[in-house]
């Protein structure tokens, strides 16, 4: 937009010229572009300045009192100088006002008066009340001009002028207006001007493209969510970074850009149908609609949503649903990766050995505790058909180590026999004692008896427990009803069972059992008679 920018420094050296007019639809940056350059040019031989939004104005007298009122100097600096060019103005109208009753109409000459040398700024020229025309604009700008030396920047939108308004600019262009300017930026322009610099520039920009929208109040009010949004993205894996930073661009643009004819409340409900069959929710003129965007409903933009809407979000909730996803996230990453190193093997006659080896090496010493055991054991057993010399357990002791807490009775009884380590021995040794505290053999077994039924994690805990621990239960424990409730056990669990872990814990019990009738007669004969052992 350099040639605009060179347009206006022209204009503004000009000495006859005194309106020129920026033009283009809403929302594109006009009045934003504008802003930017009185800011950053300063210099202006014009010591005033003023901007003014016709926005419902009805009247002229309106017109001049925002004009004053917003006035501002462009150079502080130099104010004092202007502050004696004014003072002298007053002076000369309170001298042209000796009779009392000549100052019932003192303000509007003053205000005449002291708009002088102005730079002024109409803005939402389209948006101005009916009861305002155009023509009464013009005439204001043509006595302030002509009279008073101001210049003026006129911005609108010159589609959505009414009937009456285009008429009296047909009628007055040439007239009234010097130059008049076309502002229609490129989606990249305004992007660059809201996003300059940002993390991950290219996937904003690309949609921004793939939505079309230019709107610079749209881009600005996307960016301030960004913002916001952003500060929970660090600590995430990038593709799912990238995923959330991409969908508050998309929620954000369905929000606050009206051409989608939609609630954004309605996104959920919407994607638990098939969304190509919408078919034209949105407002058929812009001829885009939802189905036709890359946007996928994703169970964290209900968050986004909740924030864009109401202004609102639980933050621990938020956080605590992106951790989850962000762990499937972690191990498809790793899945990935995997099956890469398992493609130099597997996919040709080109892949070498020692590029299989090196890359799993790298892989398990950074993920060999995030895999699964078939995993970890399919490639460490890979790995020493290669070369036997590769010590592998340490790998498989940094993922018991690493997932302790995760595995069952069962698992811990296969990893202590896998594990060479005394240290991982140890600690996989007091993770199963911790496991049979949880619950006694009798609190099991009278469960299973009077409920009739059981589940897996019970038995292996039963399973758990040793011939000894169970001498020990059946000799120690003083409840009336032990005999009748093991009596009521062997039924189901024995040595004859089929299923071998039933056939386990009954054994068990009826070894110790045969022990517990060996100590004594009365003990044997309870035994024979109740257990029939």
């Amino acid at each position: 937009m350099e040639y605009i920018k060179s347009i206006l420094d022209n204009f503004f050296k000009h000495d006859e010229k005194k309106v020129l007019v920026i033009k283009g639809k809403w929302g594109v940056g006009k009045t934003f572009y504008w802003k930017k350059y009185v800011e950053f040019k300063k210099n202006f031989n014009e010591k005033i300045i003023s901007y003014v939004s016709l926005f419902g104005l009805e009247d002229i007298k309106d017109i001049k009192k925002d004009i004053f009122d917003n006035a501002e100097f462009i150079n502080k600096k130099n104010y004092k100088d202007t502050l004696k060019s004014l003072t002298k103005s007053t002076y000369s109208l309170v001298r042209l006002a000796p009779k009392i009753k000549d100052f019932r109409n003192i303000g509007e000459k003053f205000e005449n008066l002291i708009i002088k040398n102005f730079i002024i700024c109409f803005d939402d020229v389209e948006r101005k009340s009916d009861k305002l025309s155009l023509a009464q604009i013009f005439g204001l700008i043509s006595i302030l001009k002509e009279e008073n030396n101001c210049r003026f920047i006129l911005i609108f939108n010159e589609d959505l002028l009414s009937k009456n308004d285009k008429s009296d600019l047909t009628k007055y262009r040439e007239k009234i207006i010097d130059i008049e300017v076309l502002y229609d930026p490129s989606i990249k322009y305004n992007v660059d001007l809201i996003f300059n610099k940002s993390d991950y520039y290219d996937l904003i920009l690309d949609t921004f493209n793939e939505l079309e929208i230019n709107n610079i109040r749209v881009i600005k009010q996307t960016k301030w969510n960004l913002d916001y949004f952003s500060q929970f993205l660090s600590q995430l894996e990038e593709s799912l970074a990238m995923n959330i930073f991409q969908d508050v661009i998309y929620i954000s643009c369905f929000h606050y850009d009206n051409k989608f004819n939609f609630s954004i409340k309605e996104l959920e409900d919407i994607y638990q149908k098939d969304f190509l069959s919408l078919m034209d929710r949105t407002k058929t003129n812009e001829n885009l609609n939802l189905a036709s965007t890359n946007y996928r409903y994703s169970e964290f933009d209900e968050f986004i949503i909740s924030y864009i809407v109401d202004g609102a979000l639980n933050e621990n909730e938020f956080k605590q649903n992106l951790d989850k996803i962000n762990e499937i996230e972690k191990k498809d990453k790793i899945l990935k990766q995997y099956s890469q190193i398992w493609k130099i093997y597997n996919s040709n006659f080109l892949g070498k050995e020692e590029d299989f080896i090196s890359h799993a090496i790298i892989f398990l010493d950074k993920y060999a505790h995030l895999l699964s055991y078939r995993q970890l054991d399919e490639i460490c057993s890979f790995i020493r058909k290669i070369d036997e010399k590769i010590n592998t357990n340490k790998w498989l002791d940094i993922f018991i180590e690493n997932n302790l807490n995760n595995f069952s009775y069962e698992d811990l009884k296969l990893y202590i026999e896998k594990t060479s380590s005394s240290k991982i021995k140890e600690l996989v040794t007091h993770k199963m004692q911790e496991f049979r505290s949880k619950k006694s053999i009798k609190e099991i077994v009278y469960y299973i008896v009077e409920h009739q039924g059981w589940n897996n994690i019970d038995l292996i805990l039963l399973d758990s427990y040793s011939e000894d621990d169970y001498f020990k239960w059946i000799s120690e424990e003083s409840d009336a009803n032990l005999l009748g409730y093991i009596r009521a056990f062997l039924k189901i669990f024995n040595s004859t069972s089929s299923d071998e872990l039933h056939k386990s814990i009954g054994s068990k019990l009826e070894n110790a059992l045969k022990k517990k009738s060996k100590e004594s007669i009365f003990n044997h004969l309870r035994v024979k008679y109740f257990f029939k052992l």
